[in-house]
């Protein structure tokens, strides 16, 4: 059920018929045996008491701010992302591998995995590539600490506000070098990085300022100016993530990438 029927009592439903709608009822089958199937999903016995209680607390779970109630439920990486995360590591730590790419597909939690990366992976400042400003500002939008519905707080990967990551999106000339200093994460639109630009972070920034970089819908990176990036910060370990899987294998077939496709 979807956050406004658990707590509002709002839920949208759908009549169908398998004689007209055939296709409709075989895909909600194969949804419903995906999820069953999901360790990301527990049973729940009614008449069960730790089963109740569990249930009782995750719906009761609220934080608020000065406008309105939000409601957070106790939640953890979906079990892909789990997955991922794990492959991540035994790359890096067993095979010594700090270039990785991630095929993921669309509504999988890309955001979230890249949200989740940083703590994961990194021991220092973080930065974020994205290939247009619309992407960009989903990112920013979906990570952005100021607001109480953020990844971070959402998905309970911290549970206070002043434990959130400090996030700046570098905006050229508008962002002072050291406000990019204090950061914990910067994101910024690729076009910022081209070397014909005096504000381009690698005309100015020293090439270990990062420990980690990843790169969002990364098969367009082997553009030149991603390319640049990673050259110039050739110490930082790099994540490429995307969801267009053929056009990503063609072209890794021309790099030394690992790979993790879910």
């Amino acid at each position: 059920m979807s956050n406004p029927a658990l707590s509002k009592g709002l839920e949208w439903n759908l009549k169908v018929s398998e004689y007209t709608s055939k296709d409709v009822i075989d895909s909600v089958i194969k949804t419903f045996e995906t999820y069953w199937n999901d360790d990301e999903f527990r049973t729940f016995v009614p008449g069960e008491e730790e089963d109740e209680k569990e249930l009782k607390i995750a719906l009761s779970k609220k934080e608020k701010d000065e406008d309105r109630d939000y409601v957070f439920f106790d939640l953890r990486p979906y079990s892909h992302q789990k997955e991922i995360l794990e492959d991540l590591r035994v790359e890096r730590e067993e095979y010594g591998s700090n270039k990785n790419l991630v095929v993921a597909a669309t509504g999988t939690g890309k955001t979230g995995l890249m949200g989740l990366l940083p703590y994961a992976i990194s021991s220092g400042r973080v930065l974020i590539i994205t290939p247009q400003l619309t992407i960009k500002d989903s990112v920013v939008d979906s990570l952005d600490p100021e607001k109480p519905d953020n990844f971070w707080l959402k998905r309970k990967v911290f549970n206070k506000i002043g434990d959130l990551p400090t996030l700046i999106e570098y905006e050229g000339s508008k962002t002072p070098t050291e406000v990019l200093r204090s950061a914990n994460i910067v994101i910024l639109n690729v076009q910022k990085l081209q070397k014909r630009l005096d504000t381009s972070p690698l005309n100015f920034l020293p090439e270990d300022f990062f420990d980690m970089i990843l790169i969002d819908e990364a098969h367009h990176s082997t553009a030149q100016t991603w390319v640049d990036a990673v050259n110039y910060f050739s110490k930082a370990k790099v994540v490429k993530v995307t969801a267009t899987l053929l056009e990503v294998i063609m072209k890794k077939l021309q790099e030394n990438w690992s790979t993790n496709t879910n």
